[in-house]
């Protein structure tokens, strides 16, 4: 993956608050390498900021965007201030309006007197690299030593309480990200390298009958932020519900809650590539508030207080750009519906009768559904183009010969007639690219 200097300068930015300044990433939009929210409610100048590389030279035109984000950090965090917008793309400008404050900040030039008085050491902070790859993966190194570091003082939990599953499934999440970026190395392309390894792609469902993909992207992750948030929230997760739940109950939850949200978003969304863990983390997070429910630990305030504002926030994260609600919605239906039939409550024994009844249901209709949205929109030639040249360049030649016969019968199942002259002008264009590589 290729990172431009803007990327470099937001997080060089990103390690500097967090490491020197205490902030915490709240959330990232997903496939944006240089858009990132931070918070810390302890800084009463500026509890909330926002490091991104878009090119802005006033802040109206995402006012809407920006106010609702900063109001929803802020309430989660419980504090009050300004938001500070720092902006690391050469062609924005300074901007102001009567919440935020937006500042332009590039590497190796003077910074604004103001931002140096708040952060003192940020003037030194932005540099100019020779290897932006480098450069990027230094920083994440040192951040994921800090969230490291952080996680063993919170907890210091000897190496014999540690969840166990939940450590293989981590190591498993981080072997694909590892074989997804070696492939990408490849083939040139971070998101073709995500499908072909596993992530879910609505046109490889349909046409290749590759259904077990609802339940493999769970476990592809492309970028290193979107693994270390993931795996960060589950480790905390499987903390608290491998204590709650057995083995074989904790691994249902998360695999049916996996499997669960990528049939949503087969049903409700279009042909997206989707990856990630996320529907499975609802899923537990589902299964955690009943468990909470079930022991009254529900009555507690302070633990009702950090619940809401754990739901406060993932409601939100479900709701940015790029993010698939209906993953979300799937995972923590069917995660709390799981844990409500596993957990014997006898005061329940009556709803949990009716629960288990509802579920049969919902999973009958679901797979009825399934059959009726086979639709493909919209279509990606070039995407299916390098899935294909991919296939081959591993030798899977007759993988690759399916997989084009396969989507060349779909899109004219479909009546789109201009996609098999796409699709081969795509194969036509790799391969004349690789040939002048070679």
């Amino acid at each position: 993956m290729q990172y431009r200097d803007s990327d470099v300068t937001c997080m060089q930015l990103l390690t500097f608050l967090v490491t020197h300044y205490n902030y915490q990433i709240v959330t990232l939009r997903q496939n944006q390498s240089n858009d990132f929210w931070l918070a810390n409610p302890l800084n009463k100048e500026y509890p909330v900021i926002r490091l991104c590389g878009d090119v802005s030279t006033e802040l109206y035109s995402q006012d809407t965007y920006l106010k609702s984000v900063h109001q929803v950090i802020l309430s989660a965090v419980g504090a009050q201030g300004p938001l500070l917008i720092l902006n690391s793309n050469e062609l924005s400008a300074a901007a102001e309006n009567e919440y935020a404050k937006q500042y332009v900040v590039l590497p190796d030039q003077i910074m604004d007197e103001i931002l140096i008085k708040a952060f003192p050491g940020i003037e030194s902070v932005c540099h100019k690299v020779e290897n932006n790859q480098e450069e990027f993966l230094k920083c994440t190194k040192r951040l994921e030593k800090k969230a490291m570091n952080e996680a063993r003082q919170r907890r210091k939990i000897p190496v014999k309480d540690l969840p166990k599953l939940t450590m293989v499934l981590i190591a498993i999440c981080v072997a694909v990200f590892i074989l997804v970026n070696l492939l990408s190395l490849m083939n040139g392309e971070l998101t073709s390298a995500a499908i072909f390894l596993g992530a879910y792609y609505k046109m490889s469902v349909v046409s290749n009958f590759e259904y077990w993909r609802l339940l493999s992207a769970g476990f592809v992750h492309a970028d290193i932020f979107h693994l270390l948030m993931n795996m960060m929230a589950l480790f905390n997760l499987g903390f608290y519900c491998e204590k709650r739940y057995t083995k074989k109950q904790f691994l249902l939850i998360l695999l049916a809650s996996i499997v669960a949200g990528n049939l949503f978003v087969f049903i409700g969304d279009a042909n997206i590539a989707g990856l990630g863990i996320s529907g499975g983390l609802f899923g537990l997070l589902g299964a955690y508030i009943v468990s909470l429910c079930a022991d009254g630990s529900i009555k507690n305030r302070m633990v009702r207080v950090n619940l809401t504002s754990t739901i406060m926030m993932n409601v939100f994260i479900s709701l940015l750009p790029n993010i698939s609600l209906m993953a979300h919605l799937g995972g923590f239906i069917v995660g709390g519906i799981l844990a409500f039939i596993m957990i014997d409550v006898k005061r329940w024994k009556t709803l949990r009768m009716h629960t288990r009844n509802a579920f049969i249901l919902l999973i009958v209709g679901l797979c009825l559904l399934v059959p009726r949205v086979q639709r493909i929109d919209p279509f990606y030639p070039m995407t299916d183009a390098i899935l294909i040249t991919t296939a081959q360049k591993l030798n899977l030649n007759g993988y690759a010969e399916l997989m084009k016969h396969n989507f060349i019968k779909t899109a004219e199942s479909q009546n789109e007639s201009a996609y098999e002259p796409s699709l081969n002008a795509a194969l036509k264009q790799l391969q004349e690219a690789k040939h002048e590589k070679n």
